[in-house]
Order: C-alpha cells, then sequence, then structure tokens
C-alpha cells in the first residue's frame, strides 16, 4: 500500500481542498441520509472549514453545505482534485 493510499479519506483533506468521492463505507442510515444531503459516489465535495480541536467539517458539495465529523469523514474514500 502506498503512502498517498493510507491518506485518501475525506478527513485528511485540507481547507479549500476538493476531492470525488470513490466510496463511502457507513451505516445504511447515515449512507441514505448523506445521500439525501448530496454526498455520493462520484460527487465533488469540497472543504470549507476545520473546526479546532478536531471538531467538524464544513463541506460543500453541489449547493449544499453541511457540518461532518471527522469519525463519520475517516469512512469516506476520496481521489484529490489536482489543480495544474
Amino acid at each position: 500500500m502506498s503512502d498517498s493510499s493510507l491518506h485518501n479519506t475525506l478527513n485528511h483533506l485540507a481547507e479549500g481542498d476538493s476531492a470525488w468521492i470513490t466510496d463511502i463505507d457507513v451505516s445504511e442510515e447515515l449512507g441514505r441520509r448523506l445521500t439525501a444531503l448530496g454526498l455520493s459516489i462520484g460527487k465533488q465535495v469540497r472543504v470549507l472549514r476545520r473546526a479546532a480541536f478536531n471538531g467538524p467539517l464544513h463541506l460543500r458539495t453541489g449547493n449544499t453545505e453541511l457540518m461532518m465529523r471527522l469519525p463519520d469523514a475517516q469512512r469516506i474514500h476520496i481521489t484529490r482534485v489536482t489543480t495544474q
């Protein structure tokens, strides 16, 4: 496993970073809630802010903004959007 593959979950993104969601490994109930909010495989997500002291992430996907706890963000696998 390469070093970069160890950090391909949503909780590792910095403020301003964007990524494509490649897998969501959560309970069925949470998966339904995330899908209703626009977070699903193939969607792009951007980190707007990171709360202090390992607090939640402020995210945007499409026109929706939401807060997500870090333990939930650790279960969302991503591919970072690279800028050229």
